[in-house]
């Protein structure tokens, strides 16, 4: 018999309602038959040693990097039907794909780095719409580049910056280098060139910047339904910005 049951149903219920990865602990539990406490213990002594665990898929939600600021982009599709010809030069159906209906565009996704953003193979005036997810911190000339998303445009088209602020050197995949970090204040003039600014903002705060460096895996974690990462996300302090983004009219 436990000697302690009274502590393991404490541990349990600390896994199960208050840590941030209670989601993927409750998963884990009804596939296998392990107890919460065996769980929390596994995954405790691997995240200890570095070893990296099988991490949430994109569709599951959004990390504390990036939660408030998809939120705030997705604002901006609630304003109106977004159709016509979409490029994103961040990949192939990313989170703000994700926001269109699919029904209502002409998709044309580009692999970065593949395609050479500050030369981009299209004509001029060729889209209504531009995403650069977590791209442009990557380009050795951001302003070269943004001039080219900005040709590529029909007059009154949208584009779409997201980037990082505070964020440590990430150079994945392999083959791309990290060179920037922007402030709201150096996106806004980044883009100064366009004909209106909707959103120009950044998010962040002490304990995202903390989870962000010292969480470990909480950092990738899915915020929504998570009682601690859902309180962190509920605050702004726009001194500590970690995300940062821009929408811009041609």
């Amino acid at each position: 018999m436990d000697p302690n049951p009274m502590r393991d149903r404490a541990v349990d219920n600390w896994w199960l309602q208050e840590h941030p990865m209670s989601h993927w602990i409750r998963k884990i539990s009804n596939r296998v038959d392990m107890d919460i406490s065996q769980i929390a213990t596994i995954m405790e002594a691997a995240i200890g040693c570095g070893i990296r665990l099988n991490l949430p898929v994109p569709e599951d939600g959004f990390h504390i990097t990036r939660y408030v600021m998809y939120r705030r982009i997705s604002e901006f599709f609630k304003t109106g039907t977004r159709s016509g010809k979409v490029l994103e030069v961040s990949g192939d159906r990313g989170a703000i794909f994700h926001m269109f209906e699919p029904t209502q565009i002409e998709y044309t996704p580009t692999s970065f780095p593949e395609v050479d953003a500050e030369h981009m193979p299209f004509a001029d005036n060729a889209f209504d719409f531009v995403i650069c997810d977590q791209v442009i911190e990557h380009l050795a000339r951001p302003k070269t580049a943004v001039n080219e998303m900005k040709r590529v445009l029909r007059h009154g088209g949208w584009l779409i910056v997201a980037t990082a602020c505070m964020e440590v050197i990430h150079t994945r995949p392999d083959n791309v280098s990290d060179y920037w970090r922007f402030t709201p204040q150096g996106l806004q003039e980044l883009l100064a060139g366009f004909s209106n600014i909707y959103q120009c903002e950044g998010w962040g705060n002490r304990e995202a910047l903390a989870i962000v460096l010292f969480g470990g895996l909480q950092k990738y974690v899915p915020v929504s339904g998570h009682p601690y990462l859902e309180r962190v996300a509920s605050y702004n302090e726009p001194h500590c910005p970690l995300s940062v983004w821009a929408i811009v009219q041609k």
